[in-house]
């Protein structure tokens, strides 16, 4: 049975506050540990309700209860995984007649959705942060949109949907970072800055580069930039204002939802396309061996596993991705 807190609702100053609507997954590994403290916070909180799925099949249920009541912010807790069939159920199967701007508590090993939208920190505190904004003035202000990624694998299930597309040396560097180094424990600023310099690495054949950076042989159309063909070491596409470290590797012109960008194998494409991105080249394009592209569609032939927000997806052989941005959701935002 679904635990749902015992709601309690409030007036302030003969107003009625805002309802909160929190969504949690009790299973992810990022609640094994925070979870009592979480529902502490929640139970001394007025108007906030809170659902907790027994498996993540329950997200549409407690999204139709969410939908009934309301509420003027809805907070995901929960990992990547959990985020994306979230923001999957809000495109396709969506209860609301009005979406409620999203919160995303972070708990994701990478976490780059929420901290675009500066959620950055202790979950517990953000959660905290987050019910005061909304219980203390118009959160209006603090009211982004961001486009999503629909991504079809081709394999007849739904589109997943996130924030963040990679594949050849991001999914290869992020799955070594994950076996060599978060098991360290190191804090995730120095794992991620690890990894950026292990890959830069692998693609001057320093280290790793069978492992890493020997690229992938990749056919890719893309809506009204043409089309590309070869080898690549690294391939991005995104919908966030910023990644991991600051990163911006897509182009800043042009229009369409998704933001892309590719590295041509070889390490001194890589190395120029590092140094790009540390001096800011990289988003104006003209960097050899490096594309950049803005588009509503793209479709990608490759035969590698590819990643969407922090979890790798098998490719069906010889089917094309289509990615997709051309539709959005709004957030809350703690950036200025």
């Amino acid at each position: 049975m679904n635990r749902v807190n015992a709601f309690k609702g409030t007036q302030k100053n003969s107003v009625t506050m805002p309802l909160v609507a929190v969504l949690t997954n009790p299973l992810s590994s990022a609640n094994k540990k925070r979870l009592p403290e979480i529902r502490r916070i929640i139970d001394k909180s007025l108007n906030v309700i809170h659902f907790e799925m027994n498996t993540i099949a329950d997200i549409g249920e407690g999204l139709a209860l969410f939908a009934r009541a309301q509420p003027s912010m809805l907070i995901i807790n929960g990992g990547d995984g959990t985020v994306g069939m979230v923001l999957q159920a809000l495109l396709y199967r969506n209860p609301f007649k009005i979406v409620p701007p999203i919160a995303i508590l972070p708990g994701g090993k990478t976490n780059m959705t929420g901290a675009d939208l500066g959620l950055i920190g202790s979950p517990t505190k953000i959660l905290n942060k987050l019910l005061k904004l909304v219980h203390s003035k118009d959160i209006s202000a603090n009211i982004v949109t961001r486009h999503m990624i629909e991504v079809d694998l081709g394999d007849g299930k739904c589109a997943r949907v996130g924030t963040f597309f990679g594949a050849a040396g991001i999914v290869q560097s992020v799955l070594w970072c994950r076996n060599n180094i978060y098991p360290r424990k190191w804090p995730q600023f120095i794992a991620h800055f690890v990894t950026f310099g292990v890959l830069l690495g692998a693609s001057a054949n320093l280290v790793l580069k069978d492992q890493i950076a020997d690229g992938e042989n990749m056919d890719i159309y893309i809506q009204g930039g043409g089309r590309l063909s070869g080898r690549y070491s690294a391939l991005s596409c995104t919908t966030l204002d910023e990644l991991v470290l600051g990163a911006k590797p897509y182009a800043n012109f042009g229009s369409g939802g998704l933001r892309f960008g590719c590295v041509s194998q070889g390490g001194a494409n890589m190395l120029r396309a590092i140094i790009g991105l540390i001096t800011g080249r990289f988003s104006k394009g003209h960097i050899k061996g490096v594309q950049v592209r803005r588009s509503d569609m793209i479709r990608i032939k490759t035969a590698g596993h590819v990643m969407l927000d922090g979890e790798i997806l098998k490719v069906m052989p010889n089917i094309p991705i289509i990615l997709k941005g051309d539709k959005n959701l709004s957030f809350v935002s703690f950036i200025k």
